[in-house]
C-alpha cells in the first residue's frame, strides 16, 4: 500500500506545475532570450545597401538597471553555416539605455547577421542577455 501512495504522490508531483517551459520570441528577425528581469526590451535590424552594411538596435534596461555591457559580433551566411567575422564592437554605458548605432564593409549576395550579447546591472543583480538581428 505504500508504495502505490508513493508512486501516486511522485506522479502528481511530476504532472504539477513543476515544469518550466520556455521559448524564445521572434520579433523583426530578432530572436530574444525570454524571462528577463532587467532587460525591458531589445530591438535591432541589420541592413545592407551595396558594399555598405548597418547595424542599428536598442537595448532597454528595466528602471533600476544602472550599467549595460554588450559585444556585438558580425556573421554572414556561407551555404548552410554561419561564419563569424573579425568585425565586433564592444559596449558598456552606465544608463538604462544602450543605443547601438555602426556600419560595416558588405559584400554582394552575403546575407549577415549580428548576435548581441551582454549583462544589464541593477543594484547588486548581473542579468546575460543575448539577442540575433538577421538582415532581411
Amino acid at each position: 500500500m505504500k508504495k502505490i501512495i508513493t508512486a501516486v504522490l511522485v506522479g502528481t508531483l511530476l504532472a504539477s506545475g513543476m515544469t518550466v517551459t520556455a521559448s524564445a520570441a521572434k520579433d523583426n528577425n530578432a530572436i530574444v532570450s525570454p524571462l528577463w528581469i532587467n532587460i525591458a526590451r531589445i530591438s535591432g535590424k541589420v541592413s545592407v545597401n551595396g558594399s555598405k552594411g548597418s547595424l542599428s538596435a536598442l537595448v532597454s534596461g528595466n528602471p533600476e538597471v544602472t550599467k549595460i555591457t554588450a559585444t556585438a559580433t558580425l556573421y554572414y551566411k556561407s551555404g548552410s553555416s554561419w561564419v563569424k567575422t573579425s568585425t565586433k564592437w564592444n559596449y558598456s554605458v552606465n544608463a538604462t539605455l544602450l543605443p547601438i548605432s555602426e556600419t560595416f564593409s558588405a559584400s554582394s549576395g552575403k546575407t549577415y547577421k549580428v548576435v548581441l550579447s551582454g549583462t544589464a546591472y541593477a543594484g547588486s543583480t548581473s542579468e546575460a542577455f543575448s539577442a540575433e538581428f538577421v538582415q532581411n
